[in-house]
């Protein structure tokens, strides 16, 4: 099985549609429907270009977008988004020079195995299936025989930020508060404030 950090990184750009409760940021609306209809045509340059530059410095530009094509098709299987919607934006807020928002969505990933998964071998489909589960925790992970896919529905959040490093609001996804990589973007400020939205 693919490394679940390497499909994990699919979450990283994932598209959305603004349909948020309440008032926001109307170019943050903007911008946010940029990076849904890049990753729905998976176009890699515009999803890079929505994505928050300070990331490129812990990760180079171009391998992302190797991880990111390798995440959407690998050997085993290919992944794609069948329906992302956003639950909530969150109130904008500042810390130093920076605004964020913390966007919670909901999202229907499907991935399309190469070579038919058999269904007798009970085992190892709940083997796999439980792998998946411990990669999308908060999800509803299940097999649909039919199409040979397993569907991963349920919430993901993503950060948008708009600072020194990105000057337009960019995005971020958050897979959870206390992850090494929001430790490395963010400071403590930032990150205590992104919990205190559920």
């Amino acid at each position: 099985m693919t490394n679940m950090k390497t499909i994990l990184l699919l979450l990283l750009f994932t598209g959305i549609s603004v349909l948020s409760k309440g008032q926001t940021d109307p170019i943050l609306q903007q911008r946010a429907t940029l990076i849904m209809k890049a990753t729905d045509s998976v176009d890699m340059d515009k999803i890079l270009d929505l994505t928050y530059p300070k990331l490129f410095t812990i990760v180079p530009r171009e391998q992302m977008a190797e991880a990111l094509l390798e995440a959407f098709n690998t050997e085993e299987f290919t992944i794609t988004i069948d329906s992302i919607l956003v639950d909530t934006i969150y109130p904008i807020f500042t810390v130093g020079d920076g605004s964020y928002a913390k966007i919670k969505h909901s999202q229907i990933l499907k991935m399309k195995f190469k070579e038919e998964i058999d269904t007798t071998d009970k085992e190892s489909l709940n083997e796999l299936l439980n792998n998946m589960k411990d990669g999308f925790p908060d999800s509803k992970v299940r097999f649909d025989a039919g199409t040979n896919c397993i569907v991963i529905s349920g919430p993901g959040y993503m950060i948008a930020i708009k600072d020194s490093y990105a000057k337009e609001w960019c995005f971020v996804n958050l897979e959870d508060d206390d992850n090494q990589l929001i430790s490395l973007l963010f400071n403590e400020d930032v990150v205590k404030k992104l919990k205190e939205y559920k």
